[in-house]
């Protein structure tokens, strides 16, 4: 099936949502953004808390960041969503179908440090509160959200971001 016929086969009810463009491109773009927010205040949270201690006044600042990004793309995550994925049928563009998917880069690159968070759970559970066990499952918890967050805010998001830019409606 070629493109025009996949694009005869869309209801003329979805689309009417190209006359509302504007705003579903803000939307959209806004909920990156908050993703954006959250990792970045994640990342600046932990490296905030290693290189300058946990009396850091960027703490709580970075930690307030990430909280509230995140609970607001927790919230509009769903629409988002929906509005992509009816943005992405309605695209007339090609260029959506890249070579090489960003997200699977991105899930391949998080891996590794995905594993040091579970890590953590196995080596940071020490009975002992001070431990060697502890401090050693706080490193890798640390290591491994530094590069889960450095891989979101600087190689998905972006590259997402610019994808959805250039599709056209």
């Amino acid at each position: 099936m070629t493109f025009a016929q996949a694009q005869g086969a869309i209801p003329a009810s979805a689309l009417k949502l190209k006359a509302f463009a504007a705003p579903i491109n803000a939307f959209i773009f806004m909920c990156y953004v908050m993703l954006w927010g959250g990792s970045a205040g994640a990342f600046v949270k932990v490296f905030a808390s290693r290189a300058m201690g946990e009396g850091s006044p960027v703490l709580p600042a970075a930690s307030l960041v990430m909280h509230n990004s995140y609970r607001s793309g927790i919230l509009l995550a769903p629409v988002g969503m929906m509005l992509l994925g009816a943005r992405g049928m309605l695209s007339v563009s090609d260029k959506t179908l890249a070579k090489k998917d960003v997200n699977l880069i991105g899930a391949l690159i998080s891996v590794p440090f995905l594993m040091l968070i579970s890590v953590n759970l196995v080596v940071g559970q020490s009975p002992v509160e001070g431990s060697g066990g502890e401090r050693i499952g706080s490193v890798l918890f640390d290591v491994g959200l530094l590069g889960v967050s450095a891989t979101q805010c600087f190689i998905v998001l972006p590259t997402k971001l610019l994808r959805e830019w250039r599709m056209e409606w």
